[in-house]
């Protein structure tokens, strides 16, 4: 599948998935969705995976909540490692029912529905994929979502597992650029 190919396949997971994309001016957390800018700077090297969504969302507005705190330093941290810039971004579990601000609540959830829980890793793994076909690698978004996708991962990860630290968390942007650095070291 070429850039454009990808991004029309990707347009149906829109309402809880977006792009490593954002305005052009410091402080602009606003989504690109603008289909000749996406294919424009759409970067099909890198997955970036979060566990899953604290809260509903528009449509290409997943990680781009100007209220945010974690989606101002990913935007920050991304605008300044523009290796990364265009990356597409999503959750292992957008699901309406999956939406909570704490992981250890969809671990209960999931511990009450463990059909769901399949289902939902499979639909993850099917929206990946043409990505994954390509050769992306998956950056999982901290260690929780780490943790589940080194526990379950599947064969079409081909040792492409990365993780940086979450941006919710306290860790610091020096941190976060230097686990985004050390990605691009062991990739070379």
């Amino acid at each position: 599948m070429d850039k454009k190919e990808i991004i029309q396949y990707l347009d149906q997971f829109m309402d809880y998935s977006s792009y490593l994309l954002w305005g052009d001016t410091v402080d602009d957390i606003a989504p690109i969705t603008d289909e000749a800018k996406l294919i424009e700077n759409f970067n099909n090297k890198y997955v970036f995976v979060a566990f899953n969504r604290s809260g509903s969302t528009k449509k290409y507005e997943n990680f781009h909540n100007r209220h945010s705190a974690g989606d101002s330093k990913l935007m920050k941290t991304i605008k300044e490692k523009s290796e990364f810039k265009g990356s597409f971004i999503t959750d292992v579990f957008p699901n309406d029912d999956c939406i909570t601000p704490k992981a250890s609540d969809l671990k209960k959830f999931f511990a009450k529905e463990p059909k769901l829980e399949k289902k939902y890793f499979s639909e993850f793994i099917t929206r990946i994929n043409p990505l994954i076909m390509n050769g992306a690698i998956v950056i999982a978004v901290g260690e929780e979502c780490f943790k589940y996708l080194s526990k379950y991962k599947c064969r079409c990860l081909n040792n492409k597992l990365y993780k940086i630290p979450h941006f919710s968390s306290s860790k610091s942007y020096i941190e976060r650029y230097k686990a985004l650095d050390k990605i691009l070291e062991k990739i070379k």
